[in-house]
């Protein structure tokens, strides 16, 4: 139902130039889009590691994701708002912040590039172009991986719930989306399925990794589709 909740404001210094901020997808089964009204994006890291920097109006983000972008603080000394609308396959939602100039006495509502579900109000909208984000220096892959481990992954006995398994052998759902929110394995590394092969991929620095995601369904797992 319709609610109003807090509204985390950022304050800017428009003396600065430029302010870089960074974005975390900490939701799971959400799909959500970021937009500044009036302020146009570069996109300089995605996932920790350096990009081309790529010049957007709003990016989609997913589950885990992680962006960094450049804003330039160039536009009158007002607030502005920060648009995040849910644009998933579970339901529209809409969160929003503010960005604050220094010394702001404006806190109207601006010009904004999304609506409520996410979908573009104006002509001239540039959307980041996920499949286009080179590596910034330029890091050619080896023409070798230095190893090879096959994932399979598939729903596990409800729409929301996922397993996967390094390899044929199945893991039983051994280890639910959240289970390791509070006590991750990576940290962990005396508990017992830290030690199951078929959960852990071990690699070594500097190596180049080949991850193949065979998507696939439990063979005990009612489909709605018989195509899935």
């Amino acid at each position: 139902m319709p609610s109003e909740g807090s509204r985390e404001i950022v304050e800017v210094d428009p003396a600065d130039e430029w302010v870089s901020i960074s974005f975390v997808m900490a939701a799971t089964i959400k799909t959500v889009h970021i937009s500044i009204d009036h302020h146009p994006m570069w996109v300089y890291e995605v996932d920790g590691g350096l990009i081309e920097p790529q010049l957007a109006d709003t990016m989609y983000m997913y589950a885990g994701e992680r962006y960094s972008v450049l804003i330039k603080l160039d536009k009158a000394r007002r607030d502005y708002t920060i648009h995040i609308p849910e644009t998933g396959l579970t339901q529209v939602m809409n969160a929003k912040a503010t960005l604050r100039y220094k010394g702001s006495m404006d806190h109207s509502d601006t010009q904004q590039l999304l609506d409520y579900g996410g979908r573009n109000t104006t002509t001239d909208f540039v959307m980041l172009n996920r499949e286009h984000l080179p590596p910034f220096p330029p890091k050619a892959p080896a023409r070798k991986a230095d190893a090879l481990h096959v994932l399979s992954t598939h729903r596990w006995y409800a729409p929301w719930k996922y397993t996967v398994s390094k390899g044929p052998t199945d893991t039983g759902g051994l280890w639910a989306e959240d289970r390791g929110a509070y006590a991750p394995l990576l940290y962990n590394t005396e508990h017992e399925l830290a030690k199951n092969e078929s959960l852990i991929i071990r690699t070594k620095h500097n190596s180049w990794v080949d991850l193949v995601v065979q998507v696939g369904s439990h063979p005990r797992q009612p489909q709605e589709c018989k195509y899935l």
